[in-house]
């Protein structure tokens, strides 16, 4: 119920959850149970530009008694990308691992976190304090409520 001093969205959580406003939702429900100075902290990957609809199909594994390969389509209207981890194992039926995600950028998440009433304090490269710039991988990003 709250309040705490810390809401944490890893391994890009956010991007697990595929409706826009759902997504921008998790903001204003962190903030709700933040006490006054608490911090919501957001570590996701930061997507490459999706200019147009990708099919990709890249084998991931090879070994002696199976092939995992991943299947993705990337829809740049919704910004969702959609996979398939597919396994195959000689003498056994195809394996289907789906999954699916809605990439945002950091503009996007800095957007709903000021919307929600919550000030970007903090941006690093990783969890090792490094310094984020145009070419990080990732961030792991520190939205803080304002203490009164």
């Amino acid at each position: 119920d709250g309040p705490f001093d810390l809401v944490l969205a890893a391994f890009n959580m956010v991007f697990n959850v595929v409706e826009p406003e759902a997504q921008r939702s998790l903001f204003s429900s962190a903030f709700d149970v933040l006490r006054p100075g608490g911090c919501f902290v957001v570590e996701c990957s930061v997507p490459a530009p999706m200019d147009a609809t990708e099919r990709l199909l890249e084998l991931r594994s090879v070994e002696l008694d199976r092939v995992v390969l991943i299947a993705t389509e990337t829809d740049p209207v919704t910004s969702v990308v959609t996979g398939q981890h597919i396994e195959l194992r000689d003498g056994d039926p195809v394996r289907l691992r789906p999954w699916r995600i809605r990439a945002v950028t950091p503009e996007q998440l800095d957007d709903w976190a000021t919307s929600a009433g919550l000030g970007l304090d903090d941006r690093t490269a990783d969890w090792q304090g490094g310094a984020f710039g145009p070419d990080s991988a990732g961030h792991v990003s520190v939205y803080r409520r304002p203490p009164t």
